[in-house]
């Protein structure tokens, strides 16, 4: 049998064995009991506590509490795990979980409040120190996303090299070849015009590999305009019948009129690129069929799982189908988690399904895959349509104007040319003369300085080249800028990404020219900057 024990004497023993803090006080806040916890606690004995006002352990901004407290507890409210700080006696914040309730008399009049805190420092400490792991892991999910975003670039990129470099063999050996033939034909006194003409077709081929391959692989912000969706699938199967193995057949099904959409041409081609790529794959070494599709389609009914946030419309339908391995279905509803793969280990990380879904969705489109073991895949991807005419081209193929727009009606400007590269400096120096301008070339950015400092430097453009050794062209800007601020300057560069040419435009560029395009654009962009007779900022 269980001894007993006066109700008040059980009391006594339960506060002062108890490890949370339990105090009492009046209803002016004084202290009346102080439990060894306490004690412990906040390190103030009972003896110095009792009497003096509750507040002692109150940092100085949390006096207001007290009277709010007071206020509720002779209201005969209960305040119950209110998460609140409190002060150690060395000054120490504490973290506490406290509960107050009224304290009443035998007559059942409340005559003060009793109060039992509990130190949840430590617990917070606990749960900061997590929210901090899973903060670093958010980023370094982040960081290891981009990573495989670019990593994803760099293994398309590397299946394609082969293809590529065969492809821009042909197109070398064919300039070489036709060359060859003009000169023979000058030494026949045969015009070699024809030739010539089949040499220009030859190297702009090649000019949109290049840009085929910068616009897969660089960091760029996306552009979104009004394009055909034919035009980039298209552009894209050229490039991708020199890669596949010669066992796989690409063929396109695509509409006579042009499919409308708004996108960047850059992100849309990567997107068809690592869907065939990926298709390919899937075939693996033997023989198969890879069909590239466009057509349109009406949303209105029920959409497939991947789709969430397509809203009903009409919408352009890009399909992807092969005759490949196919996927069961616990791998189609992961294909799009980023980390996820069906290659073994060490053979790579993927072709990219995951950068092709954000892509897809930055766009408002969705993905809908069907596919089933031994039955191939078909990936359908949908973009809205839109009716306003075309504004971009597919990447590297934009229209180019005759040669004889090169010579414009613009008046003759004196023009100081720039570029430490000997042939590209001389083909754009002839580029300028031919349209009637006055050209001064230098292969030294010091030395154009030293040129603009002479008295009889009279020049209405500076045409530079951006990347040279002594100095680049932005930095040249930027120094010409102090001294002839009145001088409008034309940047030419073989590859200028959105960040450089914001630099560009700051440092007082007026106008930017990619290298690749001096024949169509260079003569051009001098008569526009020396129109505005200062630089733009």
């Amino acid at each position: 049998m269980q001894p007993h024990l006066p109700s008040h004497a059980l009391f006594q023993d339960i506060v002062a064995s108890s490890n949370d803090a339990i105090a009492t006080k009046t209803l002016d806040g004084l202290v009346t009991s102080w439990n060894p916890a306490a004690e412990r606690m906040f390190g103030w004995s009972a003896a110095e506590m009792i009497g003096r006002p509750m507040t002692t352990i109150f940092p100085p901004e949390r006096f207001d509490e007290e009277t709010a407290i007071l206020a509720r507890i002779r209201a005969g409210q209960k305040v119950e795990h209110f998460e609140t700080v409190r002060l150690h006696r060395d000054g120490t914040l504490l973290h506490m979980s406290v509960t107050i309730s009224p304290l009443r008399d035998e007559q059942g009049r409340i005559v003060g409040a009793s109060k039992i805190a509990r130190d949840i420092s430590d617990r917070l400490r606990a749960e900061q120190q997590l929210a901090s792991e899973r903060e670093a892991a958010a980023r370094e999910r982040q960081a290891l996303q981009a990573q495989l975003h670019e990593t994803q670039k760099i293994e398309a990129i590397g299946t394609l090299a082969g293809g590529i470099a065969h492809d821009f063999n042909n197109v070398l050996a064919g300039i070489l070849g036709l060359a060859s033939l003009a000169r023979s034909d000058l030494e026949a006194g045969v015009s070699p015009l024809e030739r010539l003409a089949q040499i220009e077709a030859a190297a702009k081929r090649s000019r949109a590999l290049v840009q085929q391959i910068l616009a897969f692989g660089r960091r760029s912000v996306a552009r979104p305009a009004a394009l055909d969706l034919c035009r980039v699938v298209n552009e894209c199967a050229q490039l991708l019948r020199t890669t596949l193995p010669a066992q796989i057949e690409l063929c396109t099904t695509l509409p006579a009129a042009a499919v409308m959409v708004v996108g960047d041409a850059n992100q849309l081609f990567q997107v068809v690129m690592n869907l065939t790529t990926n298709a390919a794959h899937a075939i693996g070494d033997g023989a198969g069929r890879i069909e590239l599709a466009v057509a349109t389609a009406d949303v209105d009914g029920p959409l497939p799982r991947t789709m969430p946030a397509v809203a009903p419309g009409a919408y352009a339908v890009l399909a992807v189908t092969d005759t490949g391995c196919g996927m069961p279905d616990e791998v189609l509803g992961q294909i799009f988690e980023p980390f996820f793969t069906t290659k073994p280990a060490g053979a790579g990380t993927g072709l990219g399904l995951p950068v092709v879904h954000g892509i897809v969705a930055s766009h408002g489109g969705g993905i809908a895959v069907g596919s089933r073991p031994g039955a191939g895949s078909r990936f359908e991807v949908y973009l809205p349509c839109t009716d306003a005419p075309g504004t971009a081209d597919a990447p590297g193929t934009a229209d180019e104007p005759a040669a004889d727009a090169l010579a414009a009606a613009n008046p003759p400007h004196r023009v100081l040319l720039v570029d430490d590269d000997e042939l590209a400096g001389l083909v754009s120096e002839q580029i300028l003369r031919r349209a009637g301008h006055t050209v001064e070339r230098l292969g030294d950015p010091r030395q154009a300085l030293q040129r603009l400092a002479e008295g009889d430097a009279a020049f209405d453009v500076l045409v530079t080249d951006h990347q040279m050794p002594a100095m680049s062209g932005i930095e040249l800007c930027a120094a010409v800028r102090a001294r002839r601020p009145a001088l409008p300057v034309v940047l030419c560069s073989g590859f200028i990404d959105p960040a450089v040419e914001s630099r560009g435009r700051a440092a007082g560029v007026a106008r930017v020219v990619l290298k690749e395009r001096v024949v169509e654009d260079l003569a051009a962009a001098v008569g526009e900057a020396a129109a505005l007779r200062a630089p733009l900022t």
